[in-house]
């Protein structure tokens, strides 16, 4: 656009009657020069936040949790997951230094923290936990249950054992707690590529024992047969360690 035309539109939008009134919006068109009248703006194209309103599915990236015993939450979650500290301040700097605010951040993978691990001085347990609304637990999975099995075996060494462990139908899986008594699930998924956890009519699953599943394995029983024979109630004995698998044989043999 020239400043003549530029002159011409200003000119035209003033135009106003005798009477002190202004014309209405198309009398002031149509009081516009032709060529002021041809003149088109091309709309811009949106950009942005503005360009698409799609929706934009995210990862989960990280969790946090708060804790009074950060030595002791490093410790277990760094040989659980095995895996090292990326950030671990030894002091409350700056702001965080008069809250006596600590911090610790956990990765097992290339991302700069999976967990992360705050301490706040002044956090007492929660005698009623298992009473409030929250979250219940926290899984990492793992690509075979040779790997779980695997793991299992690792942490019995270092003294760290599975407080339940069950064949759910869609996954088998060992729960854990940690120095605060969160709950860590360590999982395989059972699921063939395009099955749905609706396959199973018991989601809870049954329990088992890790000690005989580990020792069927080691037999040289299929990964397919051991979560046939575990969904099925077959690896949890009155032999078995866990409480749950007690409380099942027991149910089982008044029902017999």
């Amino acid at each position: 656009m020239s400043w003549t035309h530029v002159a011409e539109l200003r000119h035209a939008e003033s135009v106003c009657c005798d009477d002190g009134q202004g014309l209405s919006a198309s009398a002031q068109r149509a009081a516009r020069p032709a060529s002021v009248q041809a003149l088109t703006f091309p709309e811009k194209p949106l950009s942005g936040v503005s360009a698409s309103r799609k929706s934009v599915r995210p990862t989960l990236h990280h969790f946090g949790m708060t804790t009074a015993n950060l030595e002791a939450m490093v410790d277990w979650y760094t040989k659980v997951l095995d895996t090292e500290p990326n950030h671990r301040p030894g002091a409350p700097a700056a702001a965080h230094a008069v809250s006596g605010w600590r911090s610790a951040w956990i990765s097992n993978d290339q991302a700069s923290h999976r967990i992360a691990i705050m301490a706040l001085p002044g956090l007492t347990d929660d005698a009623q936990r298992s009473r409030h609304k929250g979250l219940h637990h926290v899984a990492f999975a793992y690509a075979t249950l040779d790997d779980l099995l695997a793991t299992y075996a690792r942490l019995k060494e270092l003294r760290i054992e599975p407080v339940r462990a069950a064949d759910h139908g869609a996954t088998t899986s060992f729960y854990y707690e940690d120095p605060d008594r969160n709950s860590i699930e360590l999982m395989v998924d059972n699921l063939e590529d395009g099955e749905q956890p609706g396959a199973f009519a018991n989601s809870m699953g049954t329990d088992v024992d890790p000690e005989q599943l580990s020792a069927a394995r080691a037999a040289g029983m299929s990964v397919a047969e051991l979560h046939e024979r575990a969904y099925a109630g077959e690896f949890c004995s009155v032999n078995g360690f866990y409480r749950h698998c007690l409380v099942t044989a027991a149910n089982q043999s008044a029902a017999g």
